[in-house]
């Protein structure tokens, strides 16, 4: 039987961190992302036998009800079994005003119980965030039968202590007896072991958020190995350009219509960042970003040059003017250069050099 490994949809999610271009452009993602979810579940229709979603799949307590009871019908609907452990996130679920979710005939959302359901040769554990302790977790794999593939299913940190929501170190996981892990929690999909697994989230967030997206995929036989299957809509990239004070627009047109593939300029969330040192008669604005962007999905620039100050050639290009007035009393008053850059950026960017 094949399994699909998922977690961490953060259904509502308000990316923040991306700057869209207008609200349009965010609630285009935002249902982006539903729709990655109900894609995934068509395929888990047609593909898969078995679907463990581990956590996390609602961002807050605010959703509508209505639309967590739709993506709870439309688990139901793929026809296979679907097992939900309740995140960290999404921990409302707990609540008695979903507790008809559990009713759902191919639907099983753990509740704290030890058991397992079975499935032919498969037995399924799973334990929420909230429920999760050492001895819960050694008294369900003292009690494992050796003849079934046995699953785990968890939502929370195995990798930091720090972490609000670590459960256990990995490697008192791996001395365990279970067959497959199937992990939540971690944006960032990892193969901890060959039967350990962070399925990472479908889709990416964020610019924190570089690495592929998707899910994990295995067949339940023993020994069981998984695989991770990038799946996601789109990606955040996120590239540099240095550039020189010999630099014009030109030129830094050039260099960022050849930064990003073709694939990447049509489909994906791009940030470009500047660095280096450019001319102070160059101007890196909005506006000039707003040309860059063209042709792009989405481009974000952020600009993280500095003015290359030849003092002694300004000076001469601009003899007589406030400009040389202003060099003047910075190298006899051995003053805040980075305050001397925004006064002679802000003198030639508006022309008057009295």
């Amino acid at each position: 039987m094949r399994f699909i490994h998922t977690a961490d949809w953060h259904l509502g999610t308000k990316m923040t961190h991306a700057s869209f271009s207008n609200a349009t452009a965010h609630a285009d993602r935002v249902r982006e992302i539903e729709e990655s979810v109900y894609r995934l579940l068509d395929h888990v229709k047609a593909d898969a036998d078995m679907l463990f979603v581990c956590g996390d799949l609602f961002d807050h307590a605010r959703i509508p009800v209505s639309k967590i009871e739709a993506v709870f019908t439309r688990m139901n609907a793929t026809g296979k079994p679907v097992f939900v452990v309740v995140g960290n996130h999404d921990d409302m679920l707990h609540a008695k005003a979903y507790a008809h979710l559990n009713r759902l005939e191919h639907v099983h959302i753990f509740d704290g119980s030890l058991k397992p359901v079975r499935v032919g040769d498969v037995e399924v554990y799973g334990l929420n965030t909230d429920d999760f302790s050492l001895d819960k977790l050694h008294t369900i794999d003292e009690n494992l039968n050796p003849d079934r593939i046995n699953v785990l299913c968890l939502h929370g940190d195995v990798t930091n202590p720090k972490d609000p929501h670590y459960l256990i170190d990995l490697k008192t996981l791996k001395a365990t007896a279970f067959d497959y892990i199937a992990l939540g929690h971690i944006h960032k999909h990892a193969l901890l072991a060959p039967h350990i697994a962070y399925a990472g989230n479908l889709e990416p967030i964020d610019f924190s958020e570089t690495d592929a997206k998707g899910y994990i995929t295995g067949t339940l036989e023993k020994p069981i190995t998984a695989t991770f299957e990038p799946f996601a809509t789109r990606r955040f990239v996120v590239k540099s350009i240095t550039l020189t004070p010999e630099d014009t627009t030109h030129d830094i047109r050039q260099k960022v219509d050849a930064a990003f593939s073709r694939r990447e300029k049509k489909k994906d969330m791009l940030r470009l960042v500047f660095q280096g040192h450019i001319s102070p008669h160059l101007i890196l604005d909005s506006a000039f970003f707003d040309v860059l962007s063209e042709g792009h999905y989405h481009l974000e620039c952020v600009d993280n040059t500095t003015v290359d100050l030849d003092l002694k050639q300004l000076r001469k290009a601009h003899k007589d003017t406030i400009i040389e007035a202003v060099i003047d009393e910075f190298e006899r008053d051995k003053g805040d250069e980075e305050a001397l850059r925004l006064a002679l950026r802000a003198l030639l960017e508006s022309g008057d050099e009295g």
